[in-house]
């Protein structure tokens, strides 16, 4: 196939970049396309499971969720075999434990009620990384906090009466002396990139680079 084309077909170009030439399109085709959220269980992550195999049909990319071939859905709803790799039980459970067949039925309907539904988790989903009742976003917060804290006091206590920058790049008798000197700053004491460029008037991508042949030697 490849052969067939000929050389200045571009083939990379339109699949990369025609998508991208609408307004407010920016970036490679598929630029952005991976999020993560904290979700909380039962209703919530019900929520985003309708979400997400409802995406193609509120983009415009199909009339019905079970037409996009990479959905879960029709698994999930028991209208096609569930690959290996799929999980659909934990769904499932949260409409009927007892009957599979009720389960799908009204997993079904679930998802067919979200498609007359305007606005929904989407709009949650687009400005939080955590989706929940009040109470579990305020205890994701704290740990948050706390977990935070506590990083920054380990931090402190590893490196302390460790030796300013400029000591450490006094007299640097050649490159391969000041390499290891950046090495050491970074590994053994903790400086960021940052701060060892602006002490050595490099740019940080020259001591990014440094640092990682010097570790090789």
């Amino acid at each position: 196939m490849r052969e067939s084309l000929p050389s200045d077909a571009g083939v990379e170009r339109p699949v990369r970049s025609r998508p991208q030439s609408k307004p407010g399109k920016v970036g490679h085709l598929f630029q952005g396309r991976f999020k993560s959220f904290l979700v909380e269980k039962q209703s919530y992550l019900l929520e985003v499971s309708r979400y997400i195999v409802l995406n193609p049909v509120r983009a415009g990319a199909v009339r019905r969720p079970g037409d996009w071939v990479w959905s879960s859905f029709l698994a999930t709803a028991g209208e096609t075999n569930r690959p290996a790799f799929l999980t659909v039980d934990w769904i499932l459970d949260c409409f009927d434990a007892g009957s599979a067949e009720r389960a799908r039925r009204l997993y079904r309907q679930f998802v067919a009620e979200g498609i007359r539904q305007d606005g929904g988790v989407e709009e949650i989903v687009a400005r939080a990384p955590v989706l929940g009742g009040e109470g579990f976003v305020s205890e994701f917060r704290a740990k948050a906090q706390a977990a935070a804290a506590s990083r920054d006091v380990l931090r402190r206590e590893r490196f302390v009466g460790r030796p300013e920058l400029k000591v450490l790049f006094k007299e640097v008798s050649d490159k391969r002396d000041r390499d290891l000197r950046m090495w050491q700053a970074y590994t053994e004491y903790g400086y960021t990139l940052s701060q060892i460029a602006a002490c050595t008037g490099l740019h940080y991508t020259t001591v990014s680079k440094a640092i990682r042949l010097a570790g090789r030697s």
